[in-house]
């Protein structure tokens, strides 16, 4: 599977900094600077590994929709691995990868190259649009 450049992964960091157990989260930004803000979850953990949501969030008719989702796996050596895209406002839902007891991780490489791109710019607009380097609740 293809990992997150060396500028991504130090965002991603900054965003997952001290959510280790799953169900620990934080919201990054404020709606001052006009962008959503961002949703940061630790949602699971896989061996030694951890997996990450992070997600924008509209509303539409009273139900709140990704815009988008994705998931990662920050594994043991450092390296940060896109797994899944979702963006409820255009019906999309795309899973590159998952987990498998038997071969250890089940992915399509295609798909999961295309959205370790997407993340890359993805996770440098977050960092132009949000002040990461200030503490975040």
């Amino acid at each position: 599977m293809r990992s997150l450049n060396k500028k991504a992964k130090s965002i991603f960091n900054k965003c997952v900094a001290g959510l280790n157990e799953p169900g620990e989260s934080r919201r990054i930004g404020n709606a001052a600077n006009g962008f959503m803000p961002l949703i940061v979850e630790c949602v699971a953990t896989w061996q030694t590994s951890h997996i990450y949501s992070l997600a924008h969030y509209g509303e539409q008719n009273g139900d709140l929709m990704c815009d988008p989702e994705m998931t990662f796996l920050l594994g043991p050596n450092g390296d940060v691995r896109p797994l899944t895209y979702r963006n409820d406002f255009v019906g999309i839902d795309q899973v590159a990868a998952e987990p498998n007891d038997e071969t250890g991780w089940k992915f399509n490489q295609k798909l999961q190259h295309e959205l370790c791109t997407f993340a890359q710019q993805w996770l440098s607009n977050i960092d132009e649009q949000q002040d990461l380097d200030q503490p975040q609740g």
